[in-house]
């Protein structure tokens, strides 16, 4: 999706709408579900390199977490 088309203005007017319509505790729900769907228009090895990406920085933010607590 290119950033100078109507699909995509189409697409920031829906997360527009959808952000504000939604209650504030559920707004980074539907920013984090856009995300995906942009990266996902691209194609589904942008998808995979999301989950990929998405995976290891939270495993590595668990192993930070056991290393921080290991050495309190």
């Amino acid at each position: 999706m290119s950033l100078v088309s109507e699909t995509f203005l189409l697409f920031s007017l829906a997360l527009v709408v959808t952000y504000f319509l939604l209650p504030g505790k559920y707004q980074w729900c539907c920013l984090l579900a856009f995300s995906c769907l942009f990266y996902l228009s691209g194609g589904l090895k942008y998808g995979v390199y999301l989950l990929i990406t998405a995976l290891t920085a939270y495993f590595c933010a668990l192993a930070m977490d056991r290393i921080q607590r290991d050495t309190k």
